[in-house]
């Protein structure tokens, strides 16, 4: 079972947030697309069915994290340089990007979930855990 994007909507982060609540991503432009912060929530769910569950990221640059009131404890990867060709590094649950781009924040979202294969949908969810929070995680019937 491979799981596909059905939606991705985003919520910037930090005082003097110009667009309040949930929005959709595709026309989004941050003031500094080299300084941001968003939350993420991505619905995702098994290929070729309608259901999907919500899973949750960060997406930011390094230069946004370390801003002042920002915690700085989330993860190393922020101070941590970069090899010239990496557009993008994954921490937990955080996807730093060099600047703002929609098409190549599809493209990582995508290509993360195209490496997960399971033989049931809450497999596959589990193996996203290191990168996205999934709703259910913790869910206990």
């Amino acid at each position: 079972m491979r799981p596909t994007l059905k939606r991705l909507d985003g919520m910037e982060l930090g005082k003097g947030s110009i667009r309040p609540g949930l929005f959709g991503l595709d026309g989004y432009e941050p003031a500094d697309p080299r300084s941001f912060g968003l939350t993420v929530t991505a619905e995702i769910g098994p290929e070729k069915q309608e259901a999907a569950d919500i899973f949750t990221f960060m997406v930011c640059t390094p230069d946004w994290l370390g801003r002042p009131g920002i915690p700085t404890g989330a993860n190393r990867v922020a101070a941590e340089p970069w090899d010239e060709t990496q557009t993008y590094v994954w921490g937990r649950r955080v996807l730093f990007l060099r600047k703002w781009n929609y098409g190549e924040l599809l493209r990582i979202v995508n290509d993360l979930l195209s490496r997960s294969k399971a033989s049931d949908w809450p497999a596959a969810a589990a193996q996203l855990s290191p990168y996205l929070a999934w709703e259910f995680e913790d869910y206990q019937s």
